[in-house]
């Protein structure tokens, strides 16, 4: 998994990995273009939270994994 910078904006570009977690992150309301915000991090091997779409969502670590994000200021 790439290196997540915490307050910072990505870009998805696609879906990769486990095609269970891919349609789970879909249904959600992740697309392809999608702008995610990343926020902070749990401690102690906690998920993500993440913003998009005017919403707060947790991620754990092999949900972003199944997302090719780009940094995007």
């Amino acid at each position: 998994m790439q290196k997540l910078k915490l307050k910072s904006y990505y870009k998805v570009l696609g879906f990769q990995g486990s095609d269970q977690l891919a349609q789970r992150l879909k249904e959600l309301g992740i697309q392809i273009n999608e702008s995610l915000y990343i926020q902070t991090k749990i401690p102690l091997g906690g998920p993500y939270v993440v913003r998009f779409k005017n919403a707060h969502i947790a991620l754990r670590k092999d949900e972003l994994e199944c997302l090719k994000l780009q940094a995007t200021e």
